[in-house]
């Protein structure tokens, strides 16, 4: 566990300087959450959108899929699946006692070079739901890293 320990906090100023940015760069939307959906022993959702379509009714929606077996992305460009054993959550609030974090997931693959994505803007209340969710249902490690970014 400790040896565990050990590589997740190596490797999270790696993982905090790509996530304090914003989570899409150049010309991408900005994706805030619009939704967070639990449903118990199932799965966990945090729905999101384009900030500049946030609110719309057809607005597109994205989602990430917290589940007892995987995470499963539904993000542009493509949807994609992520093993608990080869990732890492990272929520960074903007403050201590910000409502708001970035989400961002991190993808270790078959190296052991970390590799993010930034989610995008996410409420601390949808975030404790999913994480007690997390620990009730996820009977795997779980990488989860917390931070104050200070934005």
């Amino acid at each position: 566990m400790r040896k565990i320990v050990r590589r997740v906090l190596a490797v999270a100023g790696t993982i905090l300087g790509a996530c304090t940015a914003a989570p899409a760069s150049g010309g991408e939307a900005k994706y805030i959450q619009t939704g967070c959906e639990i449903s118990e022993s199932y799965f966990a959702y945090i729905i999101t959108s384009a900030e500049s379509q946030a609110g719309k009714a057809n607005a597109r929606k994205y989602s990430v899929e917290f589940n007892p077996e995987r995470l499963i992305v539904r993000f542009p460009p493509a949807h994609y699946t992520l093993t608990w054993e080869d990732t890492s959550i990272v929520v960074a609030y903007r403050g201590d006692n910000s409502d708001r974090a970035t989400l961002s997931l991190g993808s270790y693959g078959s190296s052991t070079n970390l590799r993010t994505r930034g989610i995008g803007e996410i409420r601390r209340d949808c975030w404790r739901q999913v994480k007690a969710y997390i620990e009730r249902n996820v009977h795997r490690l779980v990488h989860i890293i917390e931070t104050v970014s200070g934005l």
